[in-house]
This record gives structure tokens, sequence and C-alpha cells, in this order.
């Protein structure tokens, strides 16, 4: 009768129990810390190990000491935990552990997975891009900070991060082309996420309009002068190859790359040789597009200068000789050119003066 009493009083209860309580925080967050806390009721039952457990299955970072903890939450770690201890001695071989009653933990999400918006969507070359990595944070943790980073095959853009979800690029190139994704992870925790990539590719816009003309002081073009020779399109983006041609032999006279919708050519010291007719091409990676075809007429500096003199100076030469009586005197006055050279039409006067009446004889030869 003493044994089956003794079986009473000390026979173990199994399942669930109140003896042992799961201390767990109600409210989870992506990045905060878990503190989980195996409580037990009567502090003179001695135990040998505490174990905790996620959804049946033991945790590997279980240990003899009375709780433990997950630093940093993750969406993955909701589930339904409990803890058990193991006695340290029984009367009983076949007395169990004991264990807790289930806790349902739920780690909610601080902030949905970044979105990435690109505006406006289709990318022209040459033209401003503005990226934005779009989320919001939880209202019940709207006071943390968000920071955001861009980044285009693997390298981030602009400064790195910053508090600012936009990022605008002033001129989107060829080269730009790519895959873009970005990034937003808050600071305190640390949470960080990542959107999905997208790929964007930068349209070029091919060269037209096509024109060739010339740069010249007063429109005519002086042997012996520069001369400049503009090719330029209306549209075409990226770098655009210009090519100067002369019709007669399809050679090329001059060619240039930049980053420009014209492009020009100096010929220094032009030479009668040089003139002709003259067509230029342009070419951003579509294929060459050509100008209508340009005359050129080289002048020589003497009949050009000849023709701008509007009111020649006159540079008279004269000489004379003294006779008795009389002194013979001739002049030629002839018109030069604004830099005072001669080879222009000149007027021969020839004259007779007598002493003491002077008195003037015109109508002499020239010899």
């Amino acid at each position: 009768m003493l044994l089956w009493s003794l079986l009473v009083i000390f026979a173990p209860v199994d399942g669930k129990s109140d003896w042992l309580t799961l201390v767990a925080p109600s409210a989870v967050f992506e990045g905060d810390r878990i503190d989980l806390t195996c409580q037990k009721k009567n502090d003179r039952w001695k135990v040998k190990r505490v174990s905790y457990y996620k959804d049946g299955e033991e945790l590997q970072f279980s240990s003899k000491l009375s709780n433990c903890s997950i630093q940093r939450a993750v969406l993955s770690d909701s589930g339904t935990y409990h803890c058990a201890v193991s006695p340290v001695w029984s009367i009983f071989p076949f007395q169990k552990e004991k264990t807790s009653r289930s806790v349902r933990i739920e780690v909610q999400e601080l902030f949905p997975r970044p979105v990435l918006t690109v505006s406006p969507f289709r990318a022209i070359e040459g033209n401003p891009v503005t990226l934005t990595c779009e989320t919001k944070l939880s209202p019940q943790r709207s006071d943390a900070q968000l920071r955001f980073c861009f980044f285009r095959d693997g390298r981030a853009l602009g400064s790195g991060w910053s508090s600012s979800p936009e990022l605008r690029v002033p001129a989107m190139w060829s080269g730009d082309s790519g895959s873009y994704w970005c990034e937003a992870e808050t600071v305190t925790p640390s949470v960080r996420k990542q959107s999905l990539q997208s790929q964007i590719h930068v349209r070029r816009v091919p060269v037209s309009n096509v024109s060739l003309e010339m740069r010249v002081p007063r429109g005519q073009v002086i042997e012996g002068r520069n001369l400049v020779l503009l090719c330029s399109v209306t549209e075409g983006t990226g770098n655009i190859t210009f090519s100067w041609h002369r019709e007669a032999t399809g050679t090329s006279v001059g060619k240039k790359t930049q980053r420009s919708l014209s492009g020009e050519l100096e010929v220094p010291a032009v030479q009668e040789r040089d003139a002709g007719r003259y067509y230029c091409r342009a070419d951003n990676g579509h294929g060459p597009i050509q100008s209508k075809v340009l005359s050129i007429l080289v002048r020589s500096e003497l009949r050009s200068d000849s023709a701008q003199t509007e009111t020649p100076e006159p540079r008279p030469q004269s000489w004379g000789s003294r006779g008795r009586g009389w002194r013979v005197q001739g002049s030629v006055l002839c018109n030069t050119n604004s830099n005072g050279r001669m080879g222009y039409p000149c007027k021969l006067n020839c004259g007779c003066l007598s002493f003491p009446r002077r008195e003037l004889q015109r109508g002499l030869d020239w010899h």
C-alpha cells in the first residue's frame, strides 16, 4: 500500500504542463532580437538540460542555459516554439522531460521588397532618366530610417548609399545599358532587401538631315586664308563620326568623332587647287548619311581686294627737273588696296611750270 502511494505522488505527468512556461516577445519584426526564456515554477526541481524547439525540431543553439536568443530575426523564423527540461535525477527511470506549452511567434515584415522603377520607361540616348526605389516601412515601425543604393551590373551608382529613394541620371548613353537594381536597408536594426533586376536598353537615335556649309569672312573663299567646313545634323545621339570628302576623287579630306551634332574641319591657307565640289557624311552606328554637294570657288587675293575696294586711296609718285625759266614735273597717281599694295590702274600727269610767272602747261608727252 505504501509503494502504491509513492507511485501516485511521484508519477510523471506526460504532455504539456503549466509547470514550464516559455517566455517570448509578443511582437517581432525583421531584424529584432528574439529572446526565449524557459521558466519553471518550482525552483527546487533541478534540471540537467534545457532544450528549445521550433516546429518540433530542436534548435541547434540549445544548451544547459535557461535562455537562448535569435540575434536578428528573419521571416523564416516564424513558427511554433516550446521548451523542455530534463531532471538531474529521477527515482523512476521512465520519467520523461517536462515540456512547456507552445507559443506561436510571427516575424512581421519591416518593409516589403523594394521595386525599381525607371522614368521615362524607354531610355533615349542623351536624355535624363530617373531611377526610383519604391518601398514603405510598417506603420508600427515608421520611425526607422531607410537608405537606398542603386546598382548597374554589380557596381554602385552615384555616391552610393543615400537617404533619397531617387537617383537622377542627367544623360544616358548606349554604354549605360545593362542590368539595374536597387537595395533598401534600415540603419537600426540592419535589414537589407534587394529589388528584382531590370534590363535597361538605352536607345540610340540615328543621324538625320546632314548638311555641309562653309564659314569664311564676307562669304568668299580667298586664296591663302583659312576655310572652315561645318558638317551638322539635326538629330542623332551618341558619338557621331563626321567625314569630309571631295566629290571628284571620293577621297576623305578629314575625319573626326565626337559627341556633338556638328563637326568642323579647318583648311589652313586654302589654295586655288582646293576649289571643287565637296560633301560630308555623318554616322553614329546606324550607317553613314551624306549631305548635299557644296561647290567651293577659291578667289585670288589680288582680284578679291580689287573688287572689295570701294574708295581707293591715291598714292602719288612724282619727280621733276629744272631748266632755265622752266620746271618740268610729272606725277603718277595709282589706286591701292587696304594693304597698300600696288598693281592697280594709275593716272599719269605731266606739266611745265614757268618762273617767275608760274604758268603751268599741260599735255606734254610721256616717254
